[in-house]
């Protein structure tokens, strides 16, 4: 048994020199190797009245930031470090998120009516609606119109002349991460080909469908599975 756990501990370690040397795809196999840890905590935090998907990418981000912490000169194992932080970070976050529950009946409400408004705006204006305008128009506050338009920037940012300049904020860019490394190959190539990631070439609609061989609509459909992914790692919960 502790023979396995040093192997494991080394294999981590090998994987995690591999990342910090800039090495992207060793990042998967890491993650991988800490989902009984991520599982455990997620049993344990399923009580408060946050969403599990929301719990389960707290988590995940958690043992990123860890990773990114870690320092071996200190004589910790990976694996202790990230056990160590974990406890008091994730308690706090739940405490401060803990009123953020939603009924997702009245969010898809608030949804439909927000993009109804935007697009019956556009149509009269013949150009995007401001802020303002929206907020008028739908008797909300500017504060409300912007955490809206915020909630709603994943599927804005995968339509084809969506703005691919993502902010240099960590905690987006390790939701991006998370969620690159938990999808399926065929996703991981839209994802790929439509953000540019990874240095790949950003290709538009139609030449992406062929490299992923689907027609326009089984484009489509990806796109808004992979959108409904991003929302839930951006932790857009209210």
């Amino acid at each position: 048994m502790a023979a396995d756990l040093k192997v494991k501990q080394k294999e981590e370690m090998r994987l995690w020199r591999r990342w910090q040397s800039g090495d992207t795809d060793a990042l998967g196999p890491l993650l991988k190797s800490y989902e009984p840890l991520v599982n455990q905590w997620v049993m344990k935090l399923q009580a408060s009245p946050l969403p599990k998907v929301f719990i389960e990418t707290e988590v995940k981000k958690q043992v990123l930031d860890s990773f990114e912490h870690f320092d071996p000169k200190r004589g910790t194992q990976l694996n202790t470090f990230v056990t160590s932080r974990l406890p008091k970070v994730l308690r706090n976050t739940v405490y401060q998120y803990g009123n953020l529950g939603r009924i997702p009946e009245e969010r898809q409400r608030q949804i439909f009516t927000f993009q109804s408004a935007k697009e019956r705006l556009e149509d009269q204006k013949k150009r995007p609606p401001t802020a303002m305008e929206l907020a008028a128009d739908l008797a909300w506050s500017l504060q409300e119109v912007e955490r809206m338009e915020k909630e709603l920037r994943p599927r804005k940012l995968l339509t084809e002349d969506g703005d691919f300049s993502f902010n240099s904020d960590d905690t987006e860019q390790k939701a991006l991460q998370l969620v690159y490394h938990s999808l399926p190959a065929q996703q991981q190539l839209v994802f790929e080909h439509h953000f540019g990631w990874a240095g790949k070439p950003r290709l538009k609609d139609a030449d992406l469908a062929k490299k992923v061989k689907v027609d326009l609509p089984g484009l489509k459909k990806l796109k808004g599975d992979l959108a409904e992914k991003l929302e839930k790692a951006l932790e857009i919960t209210g």
